[in-house]
C-alpha cells in the first residue's frame, strides 16, 4: 500500500496475502449491506416519480398529437419532457426524505439544526 517516490527507507515485512489489511478492506467490498433508511426512501419516492413520469409523458404526447397532427413531433416532444424531469426530480427526492429524517428525529425530540446532516449521520 506504500510507494517511494525518492529517496530510501527501510521496511519491516510483518503480513503478506490475505492476512494484511489491504487484503481485509478488500475483502469486505464485496459484501452486501442491507439499504438504510435514507435509501429507502429514496428508491421508493424514485421509484413513484418515474410511475408519474410513465403516466403523464404519454398523456403528454396523446394531447400534444391531438393539437398538431404530427406524431413522431409529438414523440420526440415526449421524450424531451422526459428526460428534462429527470434531473429536476432529484433534489426532490432527496429533500423529501431528509424532511421525512428530521420529522422522525423531532419525534423522538432531536433538536435538527440542519436537514442536511442527516444524511451524513450514519457515515
Amino acid at each position: 500500500g506504500t510507494s517511494v517516490a525518492s529517496g530510501s527507507g527501510t521496511g519491516l515485512v510483518i503480513s503478506t496475502g490475505p492476512k494484511t489489511y489491504i487484503s481485509t478492506i478488500f475483502s469486505t467490498l464485496g459484501k452486501w449491506k442491507t439499504p438504510d433508511a435514507f435509501e429507502k426512501g429514496v428508491r421508493h419516492v424514485s421509484y413513484a416519480l418515474v410511475c408519474f413520469m410513465l403516466v403523464i409523458v404519454p398523456i403528454e404526447v396523446f394531447v400534444d398529437y391531438c393539437s398538431s397532427n404530427k406524431l413522431s413531433q409529438s414523440i420526440i416532444f415526449g421524450m424531451s419532457v422526459a428526460v428534462g424531469l429527470t434531473p429536476q426530480m432529484l433534489p426532490l427526492i432527496v429533500n423529501t426524505n431528509l424532511a421525512k429524517g428530521t420529522l422522525a428525529m423531532a419525534k423522538d425530540r432531536c433538536l435538527v439544526k440542519s436537514s442536511v446532516a442527516i444524511q451524513n449521520m450514519g457515515a
